[in-house]
């Protein structure tokens, strides 16, 4: 599983997962305030890499959109992506239009 934020919000999440036994790889803008035994990337390409779920938790809209597009190039087909941010709805949306297509990179944000 990969992570993508791991902030107030995201790191219990990242704790819970990893207890319930699941290999999770987290994308960070901090990572040297994560535990050292927590499995850390460069950036949410590399969190998305593998995995077969990518969970995002972001503070707005825009780093949403960046960290998505950059999951995007990197997901394999048929991976799943979570995004938990409380952001605005037509975010979520042109989210859902760049993912639709899968295989084809996605077009620029508008």
């Amino acid at each position: 599983m990969g992570f993508i934020g791991a902030g107030p919000m995201g790191a219990p999440m990242v704790e819970r997962l990893i207890a319930a036994g699941h290999d999770v790889v987290v994308s960070s803008r901090a990572p040297a305030a994560l535990p050292p035994e927590w499995h850390t990337v460069s950036g949410p390409a590399a969190a998305a890499d593998g995995a077969d779920v990518i969970c995002t938790v972001l503070p707005d809209s825009e780093e949403v959109r960046t960290a998505v597009g950059e999951v995007l190039t990197a997901a394999k087909l048929g991976a799943v992506v979570v995004e938990t941010t409380s952001h605005f709805p037509q975010a979520a949306r042109e989210l859902v239009e760049r993912a639709g297509s899968p295989g084809t990179p996605p077009p620029p944000p508008r």
